[in-house]
């Protein structure tokens, strides 16, 4: 198997890193998703991911989240769970989790450990992943820039580019 830097994320220690490939396509493609250690351990996350898992690591390396299908949160240890309604993780400034919800809300969350994840925005429509049968896979990670977020909301054939303040 070929290692290249679009399939492998490593973390901010050079501890650990997500790797993922894929092994299978028809309908819809899957990839296998592992988190490999320094000391030559890994750890299985999903056979049958998404085809581009989003990787998110918080700054001091501690936390790892990696959207495919769903949110797996945990350590690079591989203590992870997995939040279904969630995907598409990014680590914003002051190492804040942000997510998109998944399937009939692509919205845009602050992830609050231990209370529920706070939306912060959302637009009309539902997104061409909530319809039957569909496999588009997971929206786009939320982007900042001057002190705000950025997100794309797909509506159609076209995309709705929408940006609110940074929480307090």
């Amino acid at each position: 198997n070929v290692i290249d830097a679009e399939s492998l994320s490593i973390s901010p220690t050079r501890k650990a890193a997500v790797f993922h490939r894929v092994t299978q396509c028809g309908d819809y493609c899957y990839s296998v998703i592992q988190i490999l250690r320094a000391d030559g351990s890994r750890t299985l996350v999903e056979e049958q991911g998404g085809p581009a898992p989003k990787v998110a690591w918080s700054p001091d390396g501690k936390l790892l989240a990696i959207g495919s299908r769903a949110l797996y949160l945990g350590d690079p240890a591989g203590k992870l769970t997995v939040h279904e309604k969630y995907c598409a993780p990014s680590f914003g400034p002051r190492g804040r989790l942000y997510v998109r919800g998944l399937g009939a809300s692509d919205a845009v969350y602050l992830w609050r450990p231990g209370k529920e994840p706070q939306r912060l925005l959302e637009v009309d429509g539902e997104p061409p992943e909530s319809e039957p049968g569909a496999d588009l896979g997971d929206p786009s990670p939320v982007t900042f820039s001057k002190g705000k977020l950025h997100a794309d909301f797909y509506r159609g054939e076209s995309a709705v580019k929408r940006s609110a303040a940074l929480p307090k």
